[in-house]
């Protein structure tokens, strides 16, 4: 099986059958500037490997792995590391969303200088809005 995973950069809405179409969204999105977080996309084709055969792909593993030195690298942060606050109030509020079932907007935390300081921008409230709205709405 020849590459399983794509950066962000990689991809177009073209390869829509390859990366899926919000993973195609994202890359489309990467390219045009607009304000994407670095990431990458696990293909289709390892996602019907899967399917097919209830295993993961060989090189699968590895591949992730390099993409995700990548990912923390652009970020200057490790994923999962205790010590990174920003990481760690992020997940915690996630979790109290879900816990509490909203899923509405949040106010901003007053500035600490951290991740949740910028809760709560026009921009958020804007996504959050957007998103959040039912399927059959309009």
């Amino acid at each position: 099986m020849s590459k399983l995973v794509y950066d962000f950069s990689e991809g177009n809405k073209d390869l829509k059958d390859l990366l899926g179409g919000k993973g195609a969204n994202l890359a489309e999105m990467t390219n045009l500037g607009l304000p994407v977080p670095p990431g990458f996309i696990i293909s289709t084709d390892a996602c019907r490997h899967y399917l097919r055969h209830g295993d993961v792909p060989t090189g699968l593993s590895d591949e992730t792995s390099e993409h995700l030195a990548r990912l923390e690298e652009a970020m200057g942060r490790r994923l999962g590391d205790p010590a990174d606050h920003a990481v760690a109030d992020a997940v915690e509020h996630e979790l109290d969303r879900d816990r509490d079932g909203h899923r509405g907007p949040q106010p901003a935390d007053e500035g600490d200088g951290r991740l949740g300081a910028r809760r709560g921008s026009k921009r958020e409230e804007e996504v959050r809005r957007v998103h959040d709205q039912p399927l059959d709405a309009g």
